[in-house]
């Protein structure tokens, strides 16, 4: 419910222009929203939203994934792009056994294209850590933003508003 009302507020507090889309992943990716600007679509969306209990995460496949969506979407280079990217920063399925075919500088190489002329993708990373302060790969969040030029947010659960509102008054 607290991740739920962080992403609601802060999609209030975006640009009313801002266009955003919702996909919920795990082993597989399924786009629960495609892009749109109706914040209410975007709001409902993450309402129905579930966390599959031991299921693996497909981190980097759903980055990978969801950089391709932002290609196919935006065609002007003038228009912005970024993904807000909530998760733990683990790619597994059990243990420490990968679950992506796509690898993190796969992630990095396709939201910095080698081409100039392409937009690069920045990859805002909210990170959240259990209440004994694990479970959270805090490391490569960071660098997955700071490599796509992006903000990271790291904390608890206490803190989730403000996770949310850091990512985005840097998009603001």
């Amino acid at each position: 419910g607290d991740v739920r009302e962080a992403a609601r507020s802060a999609i209030d507090n975006a640009p009313p222009t801002a266009y955003f889309s919702v996909i919920q992943f795990n082993e597989t990716s399924l786009t629960i929203e495609d892009f749109t600007n109706d914040h209410n679509r975007i709001k409902s969306a993450i309402d129905i939203v579930e966390s599959v209990p031991n299921n693996g995460t497909c981190l980097y496949d759903a980055v990978y994934d969801a950089i391709g969506l932002l290609d196919d979407q935006i065609q002007s280079p003038q228009e912005r792009r970024a993904i807000i990217l909530f998760t733990d920063g683990k790619d597994q399925i059990t243990g420490d056994t990968l679950c992506s075919r796509h690898s993190f500088n796969d992630v990095i190489n396709a939201a910095r294209p080698a081409n100039s002329s392409a937009p690069i993708t920045p990859i805002h990373t909210i990170g959240l850590f259990d209440a004994q302060g694990g479970n959270l790969n805090e490391a490569e969040l960071r660098r997955m933003a700071s490599e796509t030029i992006a903000y990271s947010a790291i904390g608890n659960q206490t803190n989730l508003g403000g996770l949310f509102q850091e990512i985005m008054d840097g998009l603001n």
